[in-house]
């Protein structure tokens, strides 16, 4: 089974999140003034899914933990972003998630709060599986 699911959930309401299952991407919006937009899903092709599992073997994210804090950093944050990334990909499985705090780009066990590997895997998702409109990440607003 291949399966992937990309959650980003803000302080004040606003939750994204892309999943794929069953070779359909489902994107999903949410904020406190918009409703959810309908949106129609995207097929994964076989060769896309291909590409994507070297972007994350790129990206270590089998080795990522469950729980990056920014307390990690030395950092208290009230508000921000949490978000999860669970995938089920050739026998493997990732589930990780964090707070305001991502795996670091030097060392994936270490957290940071900079979101520069977490962005990346955001970007090969989109740009593989060619998901339009670019959807900016939370992350980025914060």
């Amino acid at each position: 089974m291949t399966t992937f699911q990309l959650l980003e959930e803000g302080a004040f309401g606003d939750v994204r999140s892309w999943r794929l299952k069953e070779n359909h991407i489902r994107f999903a919006h949410r904020s406190r003034s918009e409703p959810w937009p309908a949106r129609k899903p995207v097929v994964a092709r076989n060769e896309q899914i291909g590409r994507f599992v070297e972007a994350l073997d790129f990206l270590e994210v089998w080795d990522w933990r469950s729980d990056y804090s920014p307390e990690e950093c030395g950092y208290e944050v009230c508000d921000g972003m949490s978000w999860t990334f669970t995938a089920q990909i050739d026998g493997r499985e990732c589930r990780a998630g964090g707070g305001n705090a991502y795996p670091s780009f030097a060392d994936v066990k270490q957290a940071s709060l900079d979101a520069q590997r977490y962005l990346l895997l955001v970007s090969a998702m989109h740009w593989i599986f060619q998901l339009e409109p670019f959807e900016i990440s939370l992350a980025l607003t914060h």
